[in-house]
């Protein structure tokens, strides 16, 4: 299990108008911006993060795109999604 991830920090609003991977990409950028995920972290993966915010998988896969798309994270297949240096 991956202990070290500060799943408490990540706040989605179910009933807002916004769309989860929206909401769940906005809540990543916040931690990598103030520092909380910095450079070279390891996220969980998109099942386990799924798992634990009771998501779907392919909304925390969109989310992560996202942020891989504008910068934010390193992705390779078969390896942990690492926030940028």
């Amino acid at each position: 299990m991956f202990s070290a991830f500060p799943v408490d920090n990540i706040l989605l609003n179910r009933r807002s108008g916004a769309n989860l991977h929206r909401q769940l990409y906005g809540e990543l950028r916040r931690l990598i911006e103030r520092g909380v995920l910095p450079s070279g972290s390891a996220l969980p993966s998109t099942r386990l993060l799924a798992r634990d915010l009771g998501l779907g998988r392919n909304t925390v896969i969109t989310a992560y795109d996202q942020l891989a798309l504008e910068g934010f994270l390193k992705m390779r297949r078969g390896a942990a999604a690492r926030v940028m240096d």
